[in-house]
């Protein structure tokens, strides 16, 4: 039972040392930024699930969360009726069959977009994402790029964080674009942190990841990849971002615009996914009546999340969840967490070790995600970021994992 409670101790360690023994270059690496950057993560954790202060910030964060969650219904009851209302669903046609994806999830999405746009609009967003930028760049090191960029993104999500940076996107080191692409990797966006609460995943928990996520990313990436080169935003907070739109009114239809872009590619990504897994699995199950994706994923990663803390009666399941993040999405694994939650299979300490592990973009189609999308504002860097792809995947990856272990220890 010690062992346990500790274990993810031992896993911290054993990433650190993962990461250092294949770091591009182990001389040059800044201790400041490890220390202070593992440093914030605890103390993050710690104010958010274990001081009373914290707890009540966050929960109090949290209700926030949940007030919105029940305003975007207000637009999704309009127009889809009845089709929106979990409650009479479930009076009608009973446990299982209240739930309706396209129709409950839609509307949230499109919301939070538009909101968010809105914050953006009046510059409240960027006020925010600068005072946390400023207390990274003092503290740990790291450039003025590296932390404008990598505090966005739990807000507004991999690719788009980088829009603050983007006239500095050509001019940044290997190094920098490592440490963007893993921020990106690493964390959630504002919007799907509110879905994830909306399927029954606990809010603090999510809130807690995302911004330990922040300091989390310089670590892993300035452990593997550190800076070699002198950054030109070395000592530099400025966001050069101003909105496009013209009007409020233009704010919310861009923002509104958008999260139904969003909405339909998540839709079209659930269905292709899920059913190319039910194609594999019943290939696999033809082969072997026990075997399924889900089954050889948890016996891949079932080594690393044994260091994480979780009881080992729990073990497997936690495996195969983490494995369907790292190879589909942690859309798709979430959906499966919120189902192990209401079935009551899993403990309080996996389920907060999972919701923190599952917690970022990190899988292999946010390779293509990135590349991709950041290509298109810098595209003389395209083969530096494809080249540093997947070392952002596994640095993503494992700081997550760090924030799981840190969960496991406290919970």
């Amino acid at each position: 039972m010690i062992f346990q409670k500790y274990s993810g101790i031992i896993g911290i360690f054993s990433i650190l040392l993962i990461l250092y023994l294949f770091s591009n270059n182990k001389k040059i690496i800044n201790y400041k930024t490890i220390v202070f950057g593992l440093l914030f993560q605890f103390l993050i954790g710690i104010f958010i699930l274990e001081v009373p202060l914290g707890k009540y910030i966050f929960h109090v964060i949290a209700k926030g969360v949940t007030t919105i969650l029940e305003i975007s219904r207000a637009g999704g009851n309009f127009v889809f009726g009845f089709l929106n209302n979990q409650d009479l669903l479930y009076k009608e046609f009973g446990k299982g069959n209240e739930f309706i994806f396209a129709f409950q999830i839609v509307p949230t999405i499109i919301f939070i977009c538009a909101l968010v746009s809105l914050l953006y609009y009046f510059g409240i967003l960027q006020n925010i994402i600068k005072l946390f930028a400023w207390v990274f760049n003092k503290f740990m090191g790291v450039s003025g790029a590296e932390a404008l960029a990598n505090t966005s993104v739990a807000i507004v999500g991999q690719v788009e964080s980088a829009i603050v940076i983007q006239p500095y996107l050509p001019r940044l080191t290997r190094s920098e674009l490592l440490t963007i692409m893993t921020g990106g990797m690493a964390c959630i966006s504002g919007s799907l942190m509110a879905i994830y609460s909306s399927l029954g995943i606990k809010t603090e928990y999510l809130l807690a990841a995302s911004f330990m996520a922040i300091p989390g990313s310089f670590v892993t990436s300035k452990l593997l990849y550190p800076e070699d080169k002198k950054p030109v935003t070395e000592n530099t907070i400025n966001i050069d971002y101003d909105p496009k739109e013209k009007s409020l009114i233009e704010a919310i239809l861009d923002g509104a615009t958008n999260g139904a872009k969003i909405s339909i590619g998540i839709i079209a990504m659930l269905i292709a996914f899920i059913s190319l897994v039910a194609l594999v699995d019943k290939i696999l199950i033809n082969l072997n009546h026990d075997l399924s994706l889900k089954t050889i994923l948890g016996f891949i990663f079932t080594p690393l999340i044994q260091l994480l803390g979780v009881p080992k009666e729990e073990v497997s399941i936690v495996a195969q969840l983490f494995g369907t993040k790292i190879s589909l999405n942690e859309f798709i694994a979430y959906l499966d967490l919120s189902k192990f939650i209401s079935l009551g299979k899993l403990s309080e300490k996996s389920i907060a070790i999972a919701t923190f592990i599952l917690c970022g973009f990190a899988n292999f189609g946010s390779i293509a995600i990135q590349v991709g999308g950041l290509a298109q504002m810098a595209p003389e860097r395209k083969s530096d970021l494809a080249s540093l792809g997947m070392k952002a995947l596994v640095c993503g990856t494992l700081t997550s994992c760090i924030s799981g272990c840190i969960a496991g220890f406290l919970v």
